[in-house]
C-alpha cells in the first residue's frame, strides 16, 4: 500500500506539496473492493483557508522510513481549526515499532503520541469529534478501555473496529479529529 501510494503521489506531483493525513487498514468491505477510500477536499473561495502538515512531538516523519503521509493536518476556516490525525501507532521516532506485539504498551504510547499531537495545536481529548481505533483483534479492545479510563479521559465519540493495522506487530491504531474555534 505504501508503494502504491507513494508511486501514485509522485505522478501527480503531491510528494512536491503538502502530504495529507491519512489511514491505511486492511478489512473486508461489504462490495469486495481491493480498496475504499474516503477523502476530503477543500477550496478555499474567499482564501481564507488555511492547510498546514502538522508533524509529530514524539515521532519522526512518516517520510523517513518511506510512507508518504503527514502525521497529521490542520485546517483553518470559517472560525474554526479542525485537526485531522492520521491512523497512529505505536512507531518510534526513528520509525520502528515500539513494543512489538504487546498491544497494552502499544495502546499506551499511542494515546501519548495522539495527545501530544492535540496539544501541540492548543488542543486535547475533550476536543475529539471523531476517532477510529482500530485492533486485529477485537479482544484487544479492552486494553484501550484501561488506557481511557486510566487517564480519566472525557468521552468522545469512537469507533472500535477490526481492521489489519500498517505492520503485523502493530495492535492497535488510532485515528482522530479534532476541533476548536479559531
Amino acid at each position: 500500500f505504501n508503494l502504491a501510494r507513494s508511486d501514485f503521489f509522485a505522478q501527480r506531483g503531491v510528494l512536491d506539496d503538502l502530504l495529507p493525513a491519512s489511514t491505511g487498514i486492511g478489512m473486508p468491505n461489504r462490495s469486495g473492493a481491493a480498496i475504499v477510500a474516503g477523502v476530503l477536499a477543500l477550496r478555499s473561495r474567499d482564501g481564507r483557508a488555511r492547510v498546514i502538515q502538522v508533524p509529530s512531538p514524539l515521532q519522526g516523519p512518516a517520510t523517513s522510513y518511506r510512507s508518504s503521509f503527514s502525521r497529521a493536518v490542520e485546517i483553518e476556516r470559517a472560525g474554526f481549526r479542525h485537526l485531522l490525525v492520521s491512523g497512529t501507532a505505536a512507531i518510534d521516532p526513528r520509525g520502528r515499532t515500539a513494543f512489538p506485539g504487546d498491544v497494552g504498551p502499544q495502546v499506551a504510547l499511542t494515546l501519548d503520541i495522539v495527545e501530544g499531537l492535540l496539544a501541540s495545536r492548543g488542543m486535547g481529548w475533550a476536543d475529539v469529534i471523531r476517532a477510529t481505533a482500530y485492533f486485529p483483534d477485537p479482544a484487544d479492545a479492552r486494553h484501550l478501555a484501561s488506557g481511557l479510563a486510566d487517564r480519566a479521559l472525557p468521552p468522545f465519540p469512537m469507533a472500535v473496529v477490526r481492521g489489519d493495522v500498517c505492520r503485523a506487530d502493530l495492535r492497535f491504531e488510532l485515528e482522530v479529529d479534532a476541533a476548536v474555534p479559531a
